[in-house]
């Protein structure tokens, strides 16, 4: 259903998209992983026509966004759960837009009433709480009954109970035959519901495929507790191993076994305070693709 392809941006010749390529189907929840910064926000934007890329372009059943006699009807998106007149009640806001949409009027209490806000369509929306105008931007998204929906951190601001509710409705939407892309930060929640992931850094593609395949692509990591863990993850780094996390006293390291740092530290006359290898999970998996990717400007000029 959507296929980017070599999509970039750059703004004052650097690039915070970088010639990335990646599909999501139709029937499936596709997780966009990335740091803060990592361009997703950008490639969302890019995806829905609101910013022009300066290079590649994005593909919708096949045809780009603006070819489509009814662009609205094709895709829709949540960007921002705050963005709303706090002023207007829940139910006229709705309705609209609706009527802006060219959508019958009768789908805005339909959707309230699916997103849990019946309850407060005569409230305005500057009482609500985030999560709440979260459940309002994602009814708003679904007025035009779109095949793609992308969802830019829906998490934001919901509590245990609404982070339950949200992984229902999109395990829904994708049962329904939508494209469903959600990006997030939120590794662990993804992890309980999505079919597949993109992963990105520095606005560069770093991991693409289902979310059991990513998980399945295990490293031994190696987490130690020492005395000196700036001078210890210098000499680890200098040997070819990375660091995966830097968790103040302890690092997570990768690409050696516990026997190889400690004669590493040893050597350095670090004392050692823990020494574990174990296997990580996807959150291990995420850090170490993200920690292992660069810009690609940076990547050049360390070449001979």
């Amino acid at each position: 259903m959507l296929a980017v392809e070599g999509l970039t941006k750059r703004y004052r010749g650097e690039a915070v998209v970088d010639d990335l390529s990646f599909s999501a189907t139709a029937g499936r929840v596709t997780g966009f992983l990335g740091p803060n910064g990592a361009g997703k926000t950008q490639t969302i934007k890019m995806i829905l026509g609101l910013v022009q890329p300066t290079a590649g372009r994005v593909l919708i059943d096949g045809r780009e966004l603006l070819d489509h006699a009814r662009p609205g009807a094709v895709a829709s998106g949540v960007l921002d759960g705050g963005a709303f007149h706090p002023g207007r009640r829940v139910l006229d806001e709705l309705s609209l837009q609706a009527f802006a949409a060219g959508v019958c009027p009768d789908r805005a209490p339909e959707l309230l009433d699916r997103v849990g806000l019946a309850p407060a369509a005569r409230a305005r929306i500057g009482t609500l709480s985030l999560g709440m105008r979260q459940r309002l931007a994602l009814a708003r998204a679904l007025l035009s009954d779109a095949p793609l929906l992308i969802a830019d951190e829906p998490a934001n601001g919901l509590d245990p109970a609404g982070m339950h509710w949200l992984r229902q409705l999109l395990r829904e939407l994708a049962e329904e035959g939508k494209t469903v892309l959600v990006s997030s930060h939120l590794l662990a929640e993804m992890e309980r519901f999505a079919d597949d992931v993109v992963v990105i850094a520095h606005g560069r593609l770093v991991a693409d495929g289902p979310i059991g395949e990513l998980r399945a692509v295990r490293e031994r990591l190696v987490r130690v507790r020492c005395a000196n863990a700036r001078v210890l993850g210098a000499r680890l780094r200098a040997r070819g191993l990375t660091i995966v996390a830097d968790e103040g006293d302890e690092l997570v390291v990768g690409g050696g076994d516990a026997r190889t740092i400690g004669e590493i530290a040893l050597l350095a006359q670090i004392a050692i305070h823990r020494l574990v290898e174990d296997e990580d999970g996807l959150e291990e998996r995420y850090l170490a693709l993200t920690a292992e990717a660069q810009p690609r400007d940076a990547a050049e000029a360390g070449r001979p």
